[in-house]
């Protein structure tokens, strides 16, 4: 059984490990057999599975998310929602606006 003390430790190292966005640190939690589940996957992949199988499959998937989030990127889509959001439907602008407001709050 798990205690509470191990169960907040490993929370927060892997929270670590996450926003380090170091993807061999990050899958160094998984299992090479990892069935990594999310409903994201179907958009980001252009698939129809919810699911990637296997460690490769997991780093592929993320370095996909990493290279499309780049801070080019970011900038980009903020610029373009600042601008009217033409095409994005209601979830990607509040999500762009939640961006937008974060970008604004470091600079200012």
């Amino acid at each position: 059984m798990v205690d509470e003390q191990f169960a907040q430790n490993f929370a927060q190292s892997w929270v670590k490990m996450w926003n380090s966005r170091d993807l061999d640190k990050i899958l160094s939690y998984y299992t090479e057999d990892v069935i990594f589940h999310s409903p994201r996957i179907r958009i980001v992949m252009n698939s129809d599975a919810d699911a990637v199988h296997g460690k490769a499959a997991l780093r592929e998937y993320w370095r996909h998310l990493k290279r499309y989030w780049d801070p080019r990127m970011r900038k980009q889509i903020i610029e373009h929602f600042r601008s009217g959001g033409v095409g994005l439907d209601e979830l990607a602008l509040q999500g762009v606006a939640a961006l937008a407001k974060d970008d604004a709050g470091k600079s200012g």
